[in-house]
Parts: C-alpha cells; structure tokens; sequence
C-alpha cells in the first residue's frame, strides 16, 4: 500500500459500546459512568487499531504522495461506507477534483478500493511536494447494534480487563495471569475481524 497519512474530519457521534452495556458487563453498579468511559474508549481505541477498523461510523482524510501504478487506491480502515472526493494538486498549487466518473468504489470488498473504471488513468500533472493527494471517506458501522457481535464482546472483554486492573501488575502473581489470559481471549474474537493492508 502506498504510503499515506490521515486526519479525522468527523469523529464518531456514538461508542460501539454502550457505557450501561458495559456496567451491566463488568457488574460496576453504581460506578459514576465518567468512571467506566475511559475504559471503553481505551479498549475501542486498542481493539480500532490492531484490526485497521473503525467501529463506529467517522469521516478522514487521507493523504498521499502520488497516484499508484496500478489502478487502484485502498482505503486503510474497514468498513468503508463511501468516498466523497478525490483531489490533488498540482506543482503550482492548483487544486483540482478528479471525477468520479473516472473511478469506482469497492464498499464489499475488505479492505475498501478506490478502482479506475476502464480505459481511465490517474492525472499526469506533476503533483506538489507536500501532500498532493487528498482523499475524504466515511467508514464505520452505522449504529451499535450494528457492530458485530464478537467485536462488542471483545469490547466488554477488554474494558473489563482495563478496569479490573487498573494499576501495573507484578509477574508471576494471579493477577499477572489474568493480565495474558483476559488480552488474549479479546485478541480471539477481534482476529477474524482484523483487515490486513
């Protein structure tokens, strides 16, 4: 994959997990809901990024160098909902918008594509130093209960693990196993979700 970097336009307006599923979950009655946030964003932010998913529905942009030699442009996090623009810009700092009739978008394919319809090629322009390829997409699961099963439970797994220990472990002491044991059952259930790009 081409070397790229992202910016997060519009974050999610909702969690994958519900602050009151995971209280049901780790049976943190009572428990301030301030208090049990931090750990289910941790375990989201954690469980995002080893799996190149984003769970719930947000927009980024993504920037490139330059056009790839092949046809195509794959889009680094799943579920890829849409693509709103392809832009670049040129050597004297122009900025165009490359037609979407010039291209077509994979959403059923994982990781999502960015795909040159036939007899359609990249611009030639010569491209600016910094940056010259912007391109904006949505991705993520549109609700929670739309978000897979598995995921949410490893969502609740790991939270709960960040919860119950929420202070450094010593080797070797019970704690310390429940510290690999807890890690490694969420690790199960996200490594079938997990998108390699």
């Amino acid at each position: 994959m081409i070397e790229h970097r992202l910016q997060l336009v519009t974050p999610p307006t909702f969690w994958a997990l519900s602050d009151s599923d995971f209280e049901a979950h780790s049976r943190a009655m009572g428990q301030p809901v301030e208090q049990l946030s931090p750990y289910v964003q941790a375990a989201i932010n954690h469980l995002e990024v080893v799996s190149n998913r984003r769970f719930a529905t947000q927009t980024w942009r993504m920037y490139l160098d330059y056009f790839p030699d092949t046809g195509v442009i794959t889009i680094p996090y799943s579920p890829l909902v849409s693509v709103a623009y392809v832009k670049y810009t040129d050597s004297i700092g122009v900025q165009h918008t490359f037609s979407s009739s010039n291209y077509g978008v994979s959403t059923a394919r994982t990781p999502g594509q960015i795909v040159l319809e036939y007899q359609k090629d990249w611009p030639t322009e010569t491209l600016r130093n910094t940056d010259p390829i912007e391109i904006e997409f949505t991705c993520g699961w549109p609700n929670q209960a739309s978000v897979p099963t598995a995921i949410r439970q490893a969502i609740r797994m790991l939270a709960s693990h960040f919860y119950e220990h929420r202070e450094a472990v010593v080797v070797g002491t019970a704690a310390a196993v429940d510290e690999a044991e807890l890690p490694l059952a969420a690790s199960a259930l996200i490594a079938p979700w997990r998108v390699f790009i």
